[in-house]
């Protein structure tokens, strides 16, 4: 008995988008464990750690995947931030990645501000634009 054509294309077509949807889940299973990885080796140095995603849980397009920061050891009014692209697996970092990095690290804006809290509302202190 001849198989159809067009059943033998809905085949293609079925293993493809499972294909695809094996190699998704497994870039997410190795992107959370690239994040754990890297939280627990920084938390070893004092450094607490926040990752940025889309609005969807996936990666940004930015270079900064995330931020490290703690309080500087011997100097408890200076503060160490470390600018974060996550890399996972096989993948290495290309020289434009390289730079990219370390032009948002020129481009970091720091400020401050106090924040005051009361029953009811949260008030900021500082003036500035944010």
């Amino acid at each position: 008995m001849a198989v159809s054509s067009s059943y033998a294309e809905r085949g293609k077509k079925s293993w493809q988008t499972r294909r695809r949807k094996a190699a998704w889940v497994k870039a997410k299973a190795a992107e959370a464990a690239s994040k754990v990885a890297v939280e627990a080796a920084l938390k070893e140095s004092g450094y607490r750690c926040v990752f940025f995603e889309g609005p969807t849980g996936s990666a940004r397009t930015g270079i900064v995947d995330g931020v490290a920061i703690r309080i500087a050891p011997g100097d408890k009014d200076r503060l160490e931030v470390l600018l974060l692209q996550l890399k996972g697996g096989k993948a290495g970092a290309s020289a434009r990645e390289i730079t990219r990095l370390q032009q948002a690290v020129q481009k970091l804006k720091v400020d401050w501000n106090i924040a005051v809290a009361d029953e009811e509302h949260v008030h900021f202190l500082s003036t500035s634009s944010g």
